[in-house]
């Protein structure tokens, strides 16, 4: 549940009345602390998946990595999925936009360093052809 929930809220859910001054930016610190433990499992697949001797060439097991990585990081979306827009508006909020796409900067990264990409230039990440 990514809403603020209230003390009587909580007491029917049976949570303690407190529970609803434990997250002081209410819902949005659910949703990062998700957020942040997804990318962290993530990276863990990510290893996992790397370390394995690819019979594939480079290109074809980059891509191929990008896919699953993807396919994964959404799969564990799927529990919350009735939720997620909740959780999307939240995130965009002006407020928490800077983390919001901190953490979804910091996943792409991940991806791309594991699939075998070591630039720093946003022209390779992002795949552009800019003509000076």
């Amino acid at each position: 549940m990514f809403c603020l929930i209230n003390n009587s809220g909580a007491e029917i859910l049976g949570y303690p009345g407190i529970i609803h001054g434990m997250y002081a930016k209410g819902g949005i610190e659910l949703v990062q602390h998700f957020y942040m433990t997804s990318n962290n499992n993530l990276i863990d697949f990510l290893k996992a998946r790397s370390a394995v001797i690819s019979t594939e060439s480079n290109n074809e097991f980059s891509r191929s990595l990008i896919r699953d990585a993807i396919q994964e990081r959404l799969k564990m979306i799927i529990p919350f999925i009735d939720r997620w827009p909740e959780a999307l508006a939240l995130m965009s909020q002006p407020q928490n936009v800077p983390t919001a796409l901190a953490n979804l900067l910091t996943m792409v990264d991940d991806i791309c360093y594991y699939a075998g990409d070591r630039s720093v230039n946003a022209r390779n990440i992002l795949g552009l052809r800019w003509n000076r």
